[in-house]
């Protein structure tokens, strides 16, 4: 509702028995206040992710180090994609995501997930947005992202196409 302008919020601090509570109010703008249930409002709607499943990971017998077998420092998911032979577009764009997402995270020199994380670039694989509503849809990408970034991926996938 607050970037179809409906609503703005504000921060603010209220102090009790010496200690400082921070909060936010919400009010709706002059353009929520007229709207009504005939006025069309443009609202872009991330599906809700699945809640991850709290299982502990099991331990497997003759380990002596914690560390993980080199399989299973693959991202997640991968082995299963290629297996199953999804879509060689989506595959592409994938590749040319992570390529880009590493070369711009050394350019900043901020670790790749501060782009923007895996699940994030999945998603934008499978869906390949075309535009900036649709890259907005995908769960993980905000208004900064495609403020930032948005040009540089619909261009990735454009390519890898």
């Amino acid at each position: 509702m607050a970037r179809a302008e409906l609503l703005t919020f504000a921060d603010a601090v209220f102090e009790k028995e010496g200690k400082q509570i921070p909060y936010r109010t919400v009010s709706l703008t002059q353009t929520g206040r007229s709207t009504n249930e005939t006025t069309p409002v443009l609202f872009v709607m991330k599906d809700a992710p699945r809640p991850a499943s709290k299982r502990k990971p099991s331990k497997k017998s003759g380990k002596t180090n914690g560390s993980r077998p080199a399989a299973a420092q693959t991202q997640p998911g991968t082995k299963e994609r290629a297996a199953s032979g999804a879509g060689s577009d989506q595959q592409r764009i994938e590749q040319a995501l992570r390529a880009w997402r590493l070369s711009e995270a050394k350019r900043r020199r901020v670790p790749a997930f501060r782009i923007f994380g895996d699940r994030a670039l999945v998603s934008i694989a499978a869906t390949a947005p075309r535009n900036e509503a649709e890259l907005l849809a995908v769960q993980g990408i905000g208004a900064g992202i495609v403020k930032k970034y948005g040009v540089h991926i619909f261009r990735l996938i454009a390519a890898s196409r």
